[in-house]
């Protein structure tokens, strides 16, 4: 646990070295998780469950270790039952390096549903088949992209690359999105988060 006092800035690296704003006899929590993160090679995703009050902002930073400088920030999500990601692309191409991700999260002990819906720009809907996830499950889906044009029955009009997508799920849960690039040997190099937006 970490008490964070008003108009506080902690930034909280993989060591005490890495971190700034830490007080006398704080060390930070990542240590013995990740070790020195800028001795690394590549890039790794994980994910952080963190229980914060609602006026306490959370933004975690993309580094490069050859570098020693950040990429992006992506900032932390809450829990939600109603959230979409209004332009999300759909990967249809193999091979590219490149993948657009949707991660779903159960922050819960018990089951969640989560309903999915997607929307083509010209208004046609898709109803996908819902998911479930067991408590505390984290998943990572992505859309088939060959499937989606605004006239489902079409033979010769091409997919969509883009696609609104609706989450409702019965309960609340974590919903993000990332794009994701590798290199020829599929390490991964590159992660930028997505836009998600929660309506409740």
């Amino acid at each position: 646990m970490l008490a964070i006092a008003p108009h506080r800035t902690v930034l909280l690296g993989t060591t005490n070295v890495a971190s700034d704003g830490l007080e006398l006899g704080e060390s930070t929590p990542f240590g013995d998780l990740f070790g020195d993160a800028l001795a690394a090679q590549g890039t790794e995703s994980v994910a952080l469950w963190l229980a914060v009050p609602r006026d306490l902002e959370v933004s975690a930073r993309t580094f490069d270790p050859a570098f020693g400088s950040y990429y992006t920030v992506e900032r932390g999500g809450r829990r939600t039952t109603n959230a979409f990601a209004s332009s999300q692309p759909v990967e249809a191409v193999l091979g590219t390096g490149r993948f657009h991700d949707l991660l779903l999260a159960n922050p819960s002990n018990n089951n969640i549903t989560i309903p999915m819906r997607v929307h083509t720009p010209g208004g046609t809907e898709y109803i996908l088949p819902n998911i479930v996830l067991a408590p505390f499950q984290r998943m990572t889906y992505t859309l088939d992209g060959s499937i989606f044009k605004e006239d489902p029955n079409s033979l010769v009009e091409p997919p969509l690359d883009r696609v609104k997508v609706k989450f409702s799920p019965l309960s609340g849960a974590f919903i993000a999105a990332r794009t994701r690039r590798t290199d020829a040997n599929g390490l991964l190099i590159l992660v930028t988060p997505r836009i998600v937006d929660a309506a409740d």
